[in-house]
């Protein structure tokens, strides 16, 4: 019991602790508002003597009298921007000329008349919305009307053009079907003489593989024929057939140049890219040319001398040393160099 007692006692006089720091910090801050009062007060009666105000009524009111002021100055300020606003600096000064000229009575009056005169305009000016309206859409009725037309005429004169478009297709497309016809039977039946004799030439030394070689008018290129009609663009054909074609277009074109007075040919190592079978089958067109005209080739090839020696019997051989090659060991009729002509 005696414990328990003890408990009590030291909670109550926790609880007593507490409520006196409690009141302390009330007591403190009583004073601290205390001071705040004198200072509030302080501060009002110096408010009042600045505003020469015998008591607090009379500062309340003076603080009433200037807050209205100040509301008087804001609507003042308004009322000016109002009046102001959309206004040029010379409408501005008419206005408060006539503020400063008129009395209230007269501006009453005045306003009534503007009013009237903005109604009158109003009228009129919604008048006038309408006929613009009214002409906008006859305007637009007339602009369509007049676009149908033109797109009428324009059609007529495309309709005449297409007439005489087609008629001068019609006109071009037989004139290029006769132009091909006429081309075809030109390069069939009259090819110049120059391909001809190139073409005979290639077919003999082609050994019948190519027939003719053609060279379009409407073309830069060289076209090779086989017996089934094939063409083919130079181009695509091997090297040394290439140069069988070029070397029948040359001898063609030097028989066409000098018919009439037979040149001799010279001819410098013709034979560089040809293998044996087309070396074989080229030389009895060098026998064939030097029945009209003389024929030398140059050549430092031994086997080319003696495939012309044996496909060209008539061929004369000469050999000779050069600078260079005199230590060489000679063959008995041939050499590092020498010419065939016809004996």
């Amino acid at each position: 019991w005696l414990y328990r007692r003890s408990m009590e006692q030291r909670t109550i006089k926790e609880d007593a602790q507490r409520t006196e720091r409690s009141l302390e910090q009330a007591e403190a801050a009583a004073a601290e508002s205390k001071k705040a009062l004198e200072e509030a007060e302080m501060e009002i009666a110096h408010a009042i003597r600045q505003a020469d105000a015998e008591d607090e009524g009379s500062y309340e009111r003076r603080l009433r009298i200037d807050e209205r002021r100040r509301n008087l100055l804001r609507e003042r300020k308004e009322a000016e921007l109002r009046m102001e606003a959309g206004r040029t600096e010379q409408s501005a000064a008419r206005l408060y000329e006539l503020l400063q000229t008129l009395d209230e009575a007269a501006l009453t009056t005045a306003l009534r008349q503007a009013e009237e005169a903005w109604k009158a305009a109003d009228l009129e000016r919604t008048g006038l919305l309408d006929r613009r309206g009214r002409l906008a859409q006859e305007l637009e009725r007339l602009q369509r009307e007049a676009e149908t037309e033109d797109r009428l005429l324009h059609l007529s004169e495309l309709e005449s053009s297409l007439e005489q478009l087609a008629e001068r297709y019609a006109i071009l497309a037989i004139c290029d079907r006769l132009l091909k016809e006429t081309k075809a039977v030109f390069e069939e039946e009259r090819q110049p003489e120059v391909l001809r004799l190139a073409s005979r030439y290639f077919s003999q030394m082609s050994a019948g593989a190519y027939t003719r070689i053609t060279a379009p008018a409407d073309s830069s290129a060289i076209y090779a024929e086989t017996e089934d009609r094939r063409v083919t663009d130079s181009a695509f054909l091997s090297r040394g057939t290439q140069e069988q074609l070029y070397l029948a277009m040359r001898f063609a074109l030097a028989e066409a140049a000098s018919r009439e007075v037979p040149l001799p040919l010279l001819l410098d190592d013709l034979f560089v890219h040809f293998d044996e079978r087309r070396l074989r089958q080229t030389v009895p067109v060098l026998g064939e040319i030097s029945q009209t005209r003389q024929v030398i080739l140059f050549t430092c090839h031994r086997h080319v001398a003696t495939a012309i020696q044996e496909g060209w019997p008539s061929a004369r051989v000469i050999s000779w040393a050069v600078q260079g090659a005199l230590d060489r060991p000679q063959v008995p009729g041939y050499g590092p160099s020498g010419t065939a002509s016809p004996g």
